[in-house]
């Protein structure tokens, strides 16, 4: 604990409860229903937050209040928390632990900012336990420690805060924005390649420029991994231009021998069925034996360059035909048949070779500048744990300007 710190578990300086079990409804009648969903990374807009009707018992009980911190106790984003500012007449739904502080001694600013540290994370990421989407309860959070300094301190501490993390924040906006602007340019001149006509162009289904139209291994295959042996893509390899070995499985020899339909060689197209259908990947040369589950495959003809099939289906020329083809009401899904039907704007080898060509090239320069953008936003959270590193250490004693002016 930082000299002359308090220590306290939530449990003695909060009321720790679970949000109200109800459904939400378009009525505008009883207060809004605040949900995780409904908390975004900045903040909640509260004019679309649903209501829900509650009995006045359990309104009293489950009130929103500003200084309260909720948090999200399962899924995906369990330990996230807001707080709660000024709310209109809001409960919270049950997904959500609501966390009321009755000690007058710590700031409701400066315990949510701790829920920001790598420092609770780690805690959070330690504990999560239950199903397989994970979770969090009150009685976990109840126990959990928190150090803080004198009140007038922490108002010191929260206004450093405040004010450097305005500038950050502003700072990893405009960076977003310029990441997504480099994006947008390069799928903007990917897509050009295609909706402006070409001398010799012709339309030719799919099915007419490929060997083969097939569909990886449909079926379970919890069973068949083995740690090491013959590559398995699944969809989460296949990327836009780019197939990933992260997370990659593996299958023996006999089963990639009884697969024959699904094998795959260098220079056969994968393509996503399901989830982002469209994304489109060449089989790079390294992977010499492999194979897949639930993915499109095709196996281009001479007169087709795989790398001028993936530039198309990876546009958005390209998706809008795909989603057009798929079928599905939840989930859409692209399938061999729909493959097949695609119709392909086609141009001669040369012209293919010289529009692949360039758009390397410029995919190139844009995945440089990302680069840039995306170290210049780690950066800027590396720059945010340290300062909060510092805020619950005792150690921060003056606005870190010169540290956000290096970053920018």
């Amino acid at each position: 604990m930082t000299l002359q710190w308090a220590e306290k578990k939530l449990g003695d300086i909060a009321k720790i409860s679970y949000g109200y079990t109800a459904k939400a409804n378009q009525a505008k009648i009883g207060p809004r229903f605040l949900r995780i969903t409904d908390i975004k990374p900045h903040g909640v807009d509260w004019n679309t937050v649903p209501f829900c009707q509650i009995d006045d018992k359990q309104h009293k009980k489950h009130r929103l209040q500003s200084g309260d911190i909720v948090f999200a106790r399962t899924g995906a984003t369990t330990g996230k928390s807001y707080l709660i500012t000024n709310p209109p007449n809001a409960v919270c739904a049950s997904y959500l632990i609501k966390l009321s502080i009755d000690d007058t001694t710590i700031s409701p600013n400066f315990l949510s900012r701790f829920f920001q540290t790598n420092q609770y994370w780690k805690i959070i990421n330690g504990q999560i336990s239950g199903s397989t989407q994970g979770g969090f309860n009150a009685r976990k959070l109840s126990e959990l420690k928190i150090s803080f300094p004198s009140l007038a301190e922490q108002k010191r501490i929260v206004a450093i805060l405040d004010e450097a993390f305005a500038g950050i924040d502003q700072a990893i906006a405009n960076t977003e924005k310029n990441l997504v602007n480099a994006r947008e340019v390069f799928e903007s001149y990917l897509n050009a390649i295609f909706t402006q006509k070409h001398e010799d162009e012709t339309t030719i289904k799919l099915a007419k420029l490929c060997h083969k139209i097939t569909v990886g291994h449909v079926g379970s295959m919890a069973s068949k991994y083995i740690p090491k042996g013959i590559p398995f893509l699944r969809s989460q390899n296949v990327q836009p231009f780019k197939v990933t070995l992260n997370n990659i499985r593996y299958i023996d020899e006999d089963f990639h021998s009884s697969l024959q339909k699904s094998s795959l060689n260098p220079g056969d197209v994968v393509i996503v069925r399901s989830g982002y259908p469209g994304t489109a990947a060449v089989v790079p040369n390294s992977l010499t034996k492999a194979n897949c589950s639930d993915l499109v495959i095709a196996k281009p003809k001479e007169t087709l360059l795989p790398q001028y099939l993936v530039l198309f289906l990876n546009s958005k020329y390209g998706k809008d035909i795909v989603n057009a083809n798929s079928v599905g009401a939840a989930q859409k899904h692209f399938n061999v048949t729909a493959a097949k039907n695609v119709l392909m704007p086609m141009v001669p080898i040369d012209k293919q070779e010289e529009l692949v060509n360039r758009a390397g090239v410029f995919r190139k320069e844009t995945q440089h500048l990302e680069s840039i953008y995306q170290k210049k936003l780690n950066a800027l959270a590396e720059l945010k744990q340290s300062i909060l590193h510092k805020a619950f250490t005792g150690e921060l004693t003056h606005s870190p300007e010169q540290e956000l002016a290096e970053v920018c």
